[in-house]
């Protein structure tokens, strides 16, 4: 008979059980997984097997009053998920194998399993989502008032379920960028905000694509229930301006918006009006836009300089002052440290940060540690690059402590320390503001 051990954790109870023996212990044990091996007793060589964690949904089950993009997730790296929509309980071997967010437009029950290996299977979760139509308000009278749309020219707005919402951001260079949300594209009140990145800095944190130039830039982001909203369930609209002196030399007809999607750009279908200097598109999805153009095609004058006119020659002079004035401009741009996209200019890390915590600070900590392939999270799925979350849970520990121990001599030295700690201290938040270029 072979002696075998195997812990199971029950809520706040942790069960170890052995051959004649059952130990509860009550104080708290955290672990991405459980592992370990059963013995039947009976002659049995054991059946080794890894209990994932059960699956979580985003976002959680609830009543909404629009459409909802639900993702399902386990905190146990390599797992896979089933689920069933039909009322029946997904085993590992039944359900439909979860590969991407489910749209729920209609009141269900979604149940999910995670499963990894042969025999590691976690206990069934089930989340009920509600869908419902917002209720009218009457009018005196009779009639239905339909609800004000929030509306500021500040470029932060608060924009609700019932009626959207919709912000200006004016720039000292005379552009504006606006974004309008109509009603039921968030399930909550979102706080929506817009913010100038210089073209210097996103050059070089995300560089444009060849033959494009890139003539403004602006990061989008939404946050609700102190959550990243990165994604909507109905069309968002854009609308960039820009002036006469920022497309010198370029061909306006060629003018597009252009996405960040993490690891490239994305144009999104635009309509240019040449003569209000305006840009529009569509989205679905929040993050950097920029304003993009291919330059024009450059001509040789139509006769010799010497058979020109007065008038002819100063209408070339002008155009080719006004083309060496873009130029400088360009070399004018701020440089400085390359930005990390996604994380806003003027954050930096204040506050200590460790296991288990759901905060804002902790999706830039992900993204900072994402922007390194040496401190990675993940490759793909959830906690990957493009889709970091505020939660700190095992795979951004095991992150930190990549980067505590890549900079050991900075971070862990001065604590008398060989192994990283998971834990972000004073020491650890001093190098990820380094990165940033914050430091004061």
């Amino acid at each position: 008979m072979t002696n075998v051990k195997f812990w199971v954790r029950l809520g706040a109870c942790v069960l170890f059980m052995g051959v004649g023996m059952l130990m509860v212990f009550t104080s708290p044990i955290l672990a991405s997984t459980l592992n370990g091996t059963i013995d039947s007793g009976i002659g049995s060589s054991g059946v080794t097997g890894e209990v994932p964690y059960k699956p979580t949904a985003s976002p959680v089950a609830g009543t909404y009053t629009s459409t909802q993009s639900v993702t399902l997730s386990s905190l146990t790296s390599g797992a896979t998920i089933r689920y069933t929509t039909d009322g029946s309980t997904p085993t590992c071997a039944s359900g439909t194998l979860y590969s991407s967010a489910l749209s729920v437009s209609s009141s269900q029950t979604i149940k999910a399993i995670a499963c990894k290996g042969d025999s590691g299977a976690s206990s069934v979760a089930s989340f009920a989502y509600t869908i419902s139509e917002p209720t009218p308000t009457s009018a005196p009278g009779g009639g239905v008032v339909t609800p004000t749309m929030p509306v500021t020219a500040t470029g932060q707005v608060t924009a609700t379920a019932a009626a959207g919402g919709k912000t200006t951001l004016s720039t000292p260079e005379g552009t504006k960028a606006t974004v309008v949300l109509p009603a039921n594209a968030v399930a909550a009140d979102t706080v929506v905000k817009i913010e100038k990145v210089e073209t210097g800095t996103i050059i070089i944190a995300a560089p444009a694509p060849t033959s494009k130039t890139i003539v403004s830039a602006f990061n989008f982001t939404a946050i609700a229930a102190s959550r990243a909203v990165t994604t909507f369930v109905r069309t968002v609209t854009i609308t960039l301006t820009y002036t006469d002196a920022q497309v010198v030399g370029l061909d306006e007809a060629s003018l597009k918006i252009y996405r960040w999607d993490g690891t490239k750009w994305v144009v999104l279908p635009s309509t240019v009006n040449t003569a209000t200097n305006t840009i529009t598109a569509t989205t679905t999805s929040f993050s950097y836009f920029a304003i993009m153009g291919e330059p024009s095609v450059i001509t040789p004058p139509a006769k010799p300089i010497t058979e020109m006119t007065v008038a002819e020659l100063q209408a070339e002079i002008a155009r080719i002052t006004a083309l060496i004035a873009q130029l400088q401009a360009q070399l004018a741009e701020p440089i400085g440290v390359p930005a990390i996209v996604g994380v806003p200019a003027e954050f930096s890390f204040e506050t200590n940060l460790k296991y288990g915590q759901v905060l804002t600070d902790v999706k830039y900590l992900q993204i900072v540690l994402n922007s390194d392939p040496d401190t990675r999270l993940a490759e793909t799925g959830v906690g990957s690059p493009g889709r970091e979350t505020n939660y700190f849970a095992s795979l951004t520990k095991a992150a930190v402590i990549k980067f505590q121990e890549k900079y050991a001599s900075e971070i862990l030295a001065p604590w008398e320390l060989t192994k990283g700690t998971g834990f972000i201290g004073s020491t650890t938040r001093a190098k990820l503001n380094e990165i940033l270029g914050r430091q004061y």
